[in-house]
Protein backbone atom coordinates (compact mmCIF):
# COMPACT_ATOMS: atom_id res chain seq x y z
CA UNK A 1 0.00 0.00 0.00
CA UNK A 2 1.30 3.09 -0.74
CA UNK A 3 1.41 6.00 1.87
CA UNK A 4 0.03 9.52 1.17
CA UNK A 5 2.89 10.96 0.08
CA UNK A 6 4.27 8.10 -2.36
CA UNK A 7 0.80 8.64 -4.11
CA UNK A 8 1.37 12.56 -3.93
CA UNK A 9 4.61 11.46 -6.08
CA UNK A 10 2.88 9.50 -8.53
CA UNK A 11 0.49 12.18 -9.45
CA UNK A 12 3.25 14.86 -9.50
CA UNK A 13 4.95 12.30 -11.96
CA UNK A 14 1.73 11.60 -13.70
CA UNK A 15 0.86 15.29 -14.28
CA UNK A 16 4.65 16.25 -15.69
CA UNK A 17 4.11 13.54 -17.93
CA UNK A 18 0.52 14.47 -18.81
CA UNK A 19 2.16 18.18 -20.00
CA UNK A 20 4.65 16.49 -22.14
CA UNK A 21 2.07 14.50 -23.71
CA UNK A 22 -0.06 17.01 -24.56
CA UNK A 23 2.45 19.31 -25.81
CA UNK A 24 3.32 16.07 -27.76
CA UNK A 25 -0.12 15.72 -29.33
CA UNK A 26 -0.86 19.59 -29.92
CA UNK A 27 2.61 19.83 -31.95
CA UNK A 28 0.96 16.25 -33.81
CA UNK A 29 -2.18 18.34 -34.81
CA UNK A 30 -0.34 21.60 -35.83
CA UNK A 31 1.39 19.16 -38.33
CA UNK A 32 -1.53 17.85 -39.53
CA UNK A 33 -2.89 21.12 -40.04
CA UNK A 34 -0.39 21.64 -42.21
CA UNK A 35 -0.65 18.10 -43.93
CA UNK A 36 -4.05 16.71 -42.93
CA UNK A 37 -2.49 13.16 -44.88
CA UNK A 38 0.71 12.62 -42.25
CA UNK A 39 0.07 9.70 -41.18
CA UNK A 40 3.24 9.59 -38.73
CA UNK A 41 1.89 12.92 -37.27
CA UNK A 42 -1.82 10.86 -36.71
CA UNK A 43 0.12 7.74 -34.85
CA UNK A 44 2.18 10.09 -32.83
CA UNK A 45 -0.89 11.93 -31.71
CA UNK A 46 -2.53 8.56 -31.33
CA UNK A 47 0.02 7.16 -28.99
CA UNK A 48 0.21 10.46 -26.82
CA UNK A 49 -3.86 10.14 -26.38
CA UNK A 50 -3.52 6.80 -25.32
CA UNK A 51 -1.07 6.97 -23.05
CA UNK A 52 -3.00 9.73 -21.41
CA UNK A 53 -6.01 7.52 -21.07
CA UNK A 54 -4.07 5.00 -19.75
CA UNK A 55 -1.78 6.74 -16.99
CA UNK A 56 -5.04 8.97 -16.19
CA UNK A 57 -6.93 6.20 -15.31
CA UNK A 58 -4.28 4.88 -13.22
CA UNK A 59 -5.71 7.75 -10.80
CA UNK A 60 -9.45 7.78 -11.57
CA UNK A 61 -9.44 11.06 -13.04
CA UNK A 62 -12.59 9.74 -15.11
CA UNK A 63 -13.72 13.44 -16.78
CA UNK A 64 -10.07 12.94 -18.20
CA UNK A 65 -9.77 9.24 -19.14
CA UNK A 66 -13.74 10.34 -20.93
CA UNK A 67 -12.32 12.59 -22.95
CA UNK A 68 -9.16 10.65 -24.26
CA UNK A 69 -11.49 7.88 -25.00
CA UNK A 70 -13.33 9.78 -27.43
CA UNK A 71 -9.98 11.40 -29.05
CA UNK A 72 -8.74 7.85 -29.19
CA UNK A 73 -11.90 6.62 -30.66
CA UNK A 74 -12.06 9.50 -33.77
CA UNK A 75 -8.45 9.24 -34.35
CA UNK A 76 -8.79 5.85 -34.63
CA UNK A 77 -11.01 6.33 -37.19
CA UNK A 78 -8.84 8.85 -39.29
CA UNK A 79 -5.97 6.10 -38.80
CA UNK A 80 -7.95 3.71 -40.64
CA UNK A 81 -9.15 5.85 -42.86
CA UNK A 82 -12.87 5.59 -41.96
CA UNK A 83 -12.87 9.57 -41.42
CA UNK A 84 -11.48 12.35 -42.91
CA UNK A 85 -9.52 14.98 -40.86
CA UNK A 86 -11.03 18.35 -41.59
CA UNK A 87 -9.68 21.37 -40.71
CA UNK A 88 -13.24 21.74 -38.56
CA UNK A 89 -11.85 18.13 -37.07
CA UNK A 90 -8.71 19.74 -36.24
CA UNK A 91 -9.69 22.67 -34.47
CA UNK A 92 -12.21 20.57 -32.75
CA UNK A 93 -9.20 18.30 -31.36
CA UNK A 94 -7.34 21.15 -30.26
CA UNK A 95 -10.50 22.49 -28.56
CA UNK A 96 -9.81 19.14 -26.82
CA UNK A 97 -5.89 19.60 -26.30
CA UNK A 98 -7.15 22.67 -24.26
CA UNK A 99 -9.89 21.29 -22.07
CA UNK A 100 -7.46 17.90 -20.89
CA UNK A 101 -4.77 20.80 -20.22
CA UNK A 102 -7.27 22.78 -18.45
CA UNK A 103 -8.20 19.78 -16.14
CA UNK A 104 -4.80 18.62 -15.57
CA UNK A 105 -3.93 22.16 -13.91
CA UNK A 106 -7.09 21.59 -11.77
Amino acid sequence: MLSGEQWNQLLLGFLSEGRDLLKEAEDSLLRLEASPDDQDAVNQLFRAVHTLKGSAGIFSLTPLVNLTHHLESLLMSVRDGQRVLTPALTSLMLNCMDELSAMIER
